[in-house]
């Protein structure tokens, strides 16, 4: 049962109407079929006046009990009224804006006709924003639509609604860009690879169709602002990913959104300039449904913009994530915060890939919920690791030796070689405490605000098929977030861009450090 939020705001000169409201969900979680729509339902009442927040496109049944006041009609401005029998019809909110009029005519016990005004708020509990970089090898492969059909299978309906649903898809030059609204029974919907999926309403918003620029992504969540209002706003940001990376010009180093139409992808500062310099200013979660965006570098980048961060430090599978799990989950009663939107989003996807793990040869997976309130403290413990470290010439030529493993993202986790540039953080800690007890201190410090920030991690742990024999290593040691450190060769490939990549890989310390282990 969830109770809509009363809220007076209006008085008339000797007519006052109550609007006292009630709002009952049922239908969440059960089967198409199982019983009866159970619509939330609004009393009015002769006495005061309330203005209640329903979320745009819900449908809510509203009742006339007046006592000697006999209903006549009542109109919406912008959203649609049905009648039905004993003064009770349905009112459908319009799917788009921030607040709508009803007008209600009655007749008092003189039998004289009289009208009465009132504002309904249009505000959702959630806005899930997905941002789809989908004109690239994603999009061409299959895995934009098969995530778009699987938002239709969510159970949002215009009855239970508590979550808006926006998707602003970049898939082709063909005329298919744009941004879309989730609408179960919409006959509308978008084109994809020459298939029609229904279920999404084309709205009149529309950009440069280039989803790798930064203008791009802050008047999108400007338009939401100007449109959408709600407790909540998610921002998917889904794509390909290669973490911090900055130069456009290299077929590797894109951090996140690829769009292969134009060449462009969003870098860290592109990012957080995007979001901050937009009228949201931050965001409540940043889902990254992307590869390797779990890194320290991308969370102190973001320590600003959002509250939560959920992302991989490791590749994700091309399924991505698991939309109508998720959202189902999203649009349920009992998820209201921040938090609980972040752990519906992994235990969504954990839940997906452990089932398909269980006998399938597919790619594991690593998933995290990266506290943002919490990265100063994981910068300090950082520094002071790091400038031990620094310092501590034996342990540098103890890590160069590479005698103990180190779990390495980005090498498909076969096991802990060390062949590429993203290392788990505290897998790290581990094997420094190991070559230098000297570095205990900073090292538990470093682990504690470590296991703060990463506030919830999903990891696979010998569920893995490789050549047909379960791996009972992969992913054992994974703490759920990565940094930057050339381990393959310790040449410092790729250094010279990490100094600007990032805000974090400007810091001294940061630098210190890497210029100590490469020269």
């Amino acid at each position: 049962m969830l109770t809509i939020k009363e809220v007076s705001i209006i008085k008339r000169l000797g007519l006052l109407f109550i609007l006292i409201t009630a709002m009952f969900m049922t239908g969440c979680f059960g089967k198409k079929g199982e019983h009866e729509p159970n619509y939330s339902i609004i009393e009015i009442k002769t006495g005061e006046v309330y203005s209640p927040e329903i979320p745009t496109g819900k449908k809510v049944e509203i009742k006339f009990v007046n006592g000697d006041n006999k209903f006549v009609s009542i109109t919406s401005k912008n959203g649609i009224v049905s009648s039905s029998e004993n003064s009770t019809f349905y009112y459908t909110a319009p799917e788009i804006g921030k607040d709508d009029i009803l007008t209600l005519s009655y007749k008092d016990s003189a039998g004289i006709i009289k009208e009465m005004e009132y504002n309904i708020l249009l505000k959702s509990k959630i806005t899930f924003l997905i941002y789809m970089g989908a004109q690239n090898s994603l999009g061409t492969s299959g895995f934009a639509a098969a995530d778009l059909k699987e938002i239709k299978n969510s159970t949002i309906s215009n009855i239970n609604k508590e979550c808006n649903v926006l998707v602003y898809v970049d898939i082709d030059n063909e005329g298919n860009n744009g941004l879309y609204l989730y609408n179960q029974s919409e006959t509308e919907g978008i084109k994809v690879n020459n298939e029609l999926i229904t279920g999404f309403k084309k709205l009149s918003y529309y950009g440069t169709g280039n989803t790798g620029i930064e203008s791009e992504l802050k008047n999108f969540l400007n338009y939401v602002y100007d449109n959408y209002s709600s407790d909540k706003y998610v921002l998917d940001l889904w794509s390909h990913g290669t973490g911090w990376r900055m130069d456009k010009s290299s077929s590797i180093s894109k951090a996140i959104i690829v769009d292969d139409g134009s060449g462009d992808s969003l870098n860290m500062f592109e990012l957080t300039n995007a979001i901050e310099g937009s009228n949201l200013k931050k965001l409540d979660v940043i889902y990254f449904d992307a590869c390797l965006m779990g890194g320290i570098e991308v969370g102190y980048q973001l320590r600003n913009s959002t509250d939560y961060i959920v992302a991989s430090p490791e590749v994700t599978p091309g399924d991505g994530g698991e939309y109508g799990n998720i959202l189902s989950k999203i649009n349920s009663e009992e998820v209201t915060t921040s938090y609980d939107i972040s752990k519906a989003i992994v235990d969504s996807n954990w839940e997906y890939y452990y089932d398909e793990n269980e006998n399938n040869e597919v790619n594991a997976v690593v998933y995290a919920i990266y506290d943002q309130s919490k990265i100063g403290k994981l910068l300090n413990a950082s520094e002071n690791f790091f400038v031990k470290l620094t310092n501590e010439n034996s342990i540098i030529t103890k890590i160069k030796g590479k005698s103990n493993p180190i779990l390495c993202y980005n090498n498909n986790g076969y096991n802990y070689n060390f062949d590429t540039i993203y290392v788990d953080y505290g897998d790290f800690l581990r094997v420094a405490a190991i070559y230098d007890t000297t570095i205990t201190t900073q090292v538990i410090q470093a682990q504690n605000a470590l296991n703060e920030y990463v506030v919830y991690l999903k990891k696979q742990t010998g569920r893995y098929k490789k050549n047909g024999v379960m791996d009972n290593q992969y992913e054992d040691n994974s703490t759920g977030l990565s940094f930057y450190i050339d381990l393959a060769s310790f040449s410092g490939t790729g250094y010279s861009e990490y100094k600007i990549a990032s805000d974090y890989g400007k810091l001294s310390w940061v630098q210190d450090f890497q210029n100590k282990l490469y020269y």
